[in-house]
């Protein structure tokens, strides 16, 4: 019995070996040496670091800081109380530290936010960009649910995601 299975052993042995000498070209999983992807990214190529900032790609625009955090929803100028009228957008002030006027500001509402109507995506977020003060996000926030509403707790407090790239 161990002679079948010595012999059936060497067989695949001899299968991989002449397998790998005909087929010596590995391809990663996302593709061959130099496949290029939507927004320079590319198959083989490496990240360089110049000044302190870094680039991906052969022609990506280079990074030098990456900054995130969370933080509460303070009235903006301009908008009166945190009850929005439904179907309307508001633009409320978030403590950043590190932003400064002209980063590039994404901001999302926690994931287990809900509407008190039930209504999915009942306030989502419409913009966001860095205030011209510094250490200060604007964010622009949409109520969906149809109803004139206070901003949920769970969205005004502390649950407000945001990074910056510069």
């Amino acid at each position: 019995m161990s002679n079948k299975w010595m012999t059936v052993g060497l067989i695949a042995v001899a299968i991989i070996a002449i397998g790998g000498y005909f087929y010596p070209h590995i391809v990663s999983s996302l593709g061959a040496t130099g496949t290029r992807f939507p927004n320079g990214l590319a198959v083989g190529t490496t990240a360089s670091v110049t000044q302190n900032k870094m680039t991906i790609g052969n022609s990506g625009t280079a990074i030098g800081n990456l900054i995130f955090g969370t933080c509460s929803l303070t009235l903006s100028q301009g908008t009166a109380s945190f009850t929005q009228t439904g179907t309307t957008t508001a633009a409320y002030d978030c403590s950043a530290t590190g932003v400064i006027a002209g980063d590039n500001v994404f901001a999302q509402l926690a994931t287990s936010t809900i509407s008190t109507t039930g209504v999915i995506g009942g306030w989502t977020i419409e913009g966001v960009s860095a205030s011209t003060t510094a250490d200060s996000i604007r964010i622009n926030i949409r109520n969906n649910t149809g109803l004139s509403s206070l901003i949920p707790q769970s969205i005004a407090s502390s649950s407000v995601k945001w990074f910056v790239l510069r």
